[in-house]
Formats: C-alpha cells, sequence, structure tokens
C-alpha cells in the first residue's frame, strides 16, 4: 500500500477511506508513561489532514502497524471537507460554513475498550473475554486489536479493536449498537471528531513491558466475513436463535469436544471460549446439565500435549459456558 500520511496528492478516491489527523503543532496523541505516573494526550488544536482509502481490513491493519510509530497521529473517522483546506486546520464538523470534516458512512469502524475486568496481559486472549460480553454481531468475525497507550500499565482490559462491517454504517448505527454496553465500550469515540488514537506509548524511565501491541484475529473454525449491523433497528439484538433437537445438540457435543481434543497451542484458549459459549448456549436451552458440560470440556483438554495450566483451562470453560447459558436466558443487551 502506497504511503498517503505525508503525500499531499490528492489523486486518490475509494469507497472507503481513513483520514489521518497529524498534529500541525508537534504535540503528541499518546501518552508517556513513567514509573509511577502518567502523563495524557496532549491538548492539540490544529491539525493537518490525510485521506488514506483501504478496500478491506487487512489494508486497515498494515496502516495501523505503521501508525503504531506516529506519536503526532491517529484516526477519525469522518472525511475531508475541502482537500484545499486540510492543513493546519481544527476538527469541526457541525458548522455547515466553518466545518472542515464531513461524515461518510463506511465499513471499518473501532471499539474503544475501557473495562475493568482483570487483564490476562495477552491481547487475543484479553480481545476474546470481550467477544464474550459484546452483541453476538462481533462473534465469528475476524477483527484486529491494538493494545491501548494503558495496556499493562493500569489494571483492566484498555485496547482498540478494529472491525469490518458487511455494509456501510455510521456513528448512530454503532451507539445504537453498543447502548448498554456502555461501561465496556467508551461510546464516545463514535463522535465523528473524537480522535481514535493508534500510537504505542512512550516509555520514558523504562522499557515498554508489552512486547506485541497489535495482533490480528481469525475465528476458530468457519467464520463470517464482516460483522453484520442492523442499520434500521432501535436495538440491535442479533439474529434469532437457532433451536436444535436432543439428536442435533448431542451430536454438536461430540464434534465440539474432538474440536478441543485437538487444539494447538496457539488456538487453545480461543477454542475454549467460542466451543464453551456455544455448548453453553445448548444448556440454556435444557440439552445438557451446566457442570456436565464443564466436566466433559475438561476432559477433552487431557488429549493436549506440553505445559497446561489445568486451573485456567477450567475457569476459562467455567466463563465461556456461563456467558452461552447467560445468552439464552437473558438476551445479550443488558
Amino acid at each position: 500500500m502506497a504511503d498517503y500520511i505525508y503525500d499531499t496528492s490528492t489523486d486518490y478516491a475509494s469507497d472507503n477511506f481513513v483520514t489521518v489527523a497529524q498534529t500541525a503543532d508537534g504535540k503528541l496523541l499518546t501518552k508517556r508513561n513513567y514509573v509511577g505516573h502518567q502523563v495524557s494526550y496532549d491538548r492539540a488544536f490544529k491539525y493537518n489532514f490525510f485521506e488514506v482509502p483501504i478496500g478491506s481490513l487487512d489494508e486497515l491493519y498494515m496502516l495501523c502497524i505503521r501508525m503504531l510509530d506516529k506519536p503526532r497521529c491517529c484516526f477519525v473517522r469522518a472525511r475531508i471537507k475541502d482537500m484545499n483546506n486540510r492543513f493546519n486546520v481544527r476538527r469541526l464538523y457541525k458548522d455547515p460554513e466553518d466545518s472542515t470534516l464531513i461524515l461518510e458512512p463506511c465499513n471499518w469502524f473501532a471499539l474503544d475498550i475501557d473495562w475493568e475486568h482483570p487483564s490476562s496481559g495477552d491481547l487475543l486472549e484479553d480481545s476474546s473475554t470481550i467477544l464474550l460480553a459484546l452483541p453476538p454481531c462481533f462473534r465469528g468475525v475476524e477483527y484486529f486489536v491494538v493494545a491501548s497507550a494503558s495496556y499493562g500499565y493500569k489494571p483492566g482490559i484498555r485496547m482498540r479493536m478494529f472491525f469490518w462491517s458487511r455494509g456501510v454504517v455510521n456513528n448512530t448505527d454503532l451507539k445504537r449498537l453498543l447502548h448498554g454496553y456502555e461501561r465496556i465500550a467508551d461510546p464516545a469515540i463514535f463522535n465523528p471528531i473524537q480522535p481514535i488514537y493508534t500510537a504505542k506509548p512512550i516509555y520514558v524511565e523504562s522499557n515498554d513491558p508489552i512486547e506485541k501491541r497489535i495482533a490480528w484475529y481469525t475465528p476458530f473454525g468457519i467464520f463470517a466475513y464482516g460483522v453484520e449491523i442492523s442499520a434500521e433497528n432501535k436495538s440491535y439484538v442479533g439474529a434469532p436463535e437457532i433451536r436444535y433437537t436432543k439428536k442435533s445438540a448431542e451430536n454438536f457435543l461430540q464434534k465440539k469436544l474432538l474440536d478441543i481434543a485437538d487444539l494447538t497451542i496457539g488456538d487453545r484458549h480461543n477454542g475454549l471460549v467460542h466451543a464453551g459459549y456455544f455448548l453453553g448456549k445448548l444448556v440454556g436451552q435444557g440439552h445438557f446439565e451446566r457442570e456436565e458440560i464443564i466436566e466433559l470440556m475438561f476432559d477433552a483438554c487431557s488429549y493436549w500435549n506440553g505445559r497446561r495450566s489445568t486451573a485456567k483451562d477450567r475457569e476459562t470453560i467455567t466463563f465461556a459456558v456461563d456467558r452461552g447459558i447467560d445468552a439464552m436466558y437473558k438476551g445479550e443487551i443488558e
């Protein structure tokens, strides 16, 4: 992909785009971490805007890798109003005359995760935990995750998750989808001029303890391309649950147990999460007992080679199964 970030050319267009905002005065859009305290983002008022066309989540991922080392840059989910007026300007969109940004639906979007749930210290493991707490449309799709400047520095799970929607969506659609999940996903990110921070933090007195700050996730088994988001309903609770017969449920159980037994080291946590969530739904439909499923899943883990934490495996299984049961009994919007 060509490097448009510092290119003044405007001879490009795409159905999807990312607007990169670069501070015009040298201020930093990342945090500075010292031993014992943290300095927040600088207050920047003037920016230079650059528009980057993208055609897929993969291209956005490659752009984010480069953005990790650009502390003066961030994303905004809006489009440049006037290509002749995009340097040393403010982030404005409400006033028709003075605005520098305009709203336009697109496929890509980000979630700003700021949850007090304990972090494992592993990006993909934490993101898998997040998925179980979000609406069901986020499961079974590819995404990537970027550690925030506070990830590993403050308690809790703090990251940005990037997704691709099957259809274009605006910020109102996303606010509607995440209504009721504000304790997990900060809705401020859906303000069209809100910075979506992408740069890694600066560690002033020590080294960065997070070795991997960006990670790509592909679901275990069959997965869908893109998140399916309703742009019409007032609240989106996902597709109706499929009701299985007892025979179908037993067949699915045997298949899931075989899948668990075959999990390789790098896929074990996510594989347990997805299998446990699905089997928990079957418990919620009355086909199995909760403790029975937990024990069967735990026994399937005994086929694994290499080192493992049995306590952690049981904890992951129990968490995933209980989330699947809750999905059947309570619905997904809390």
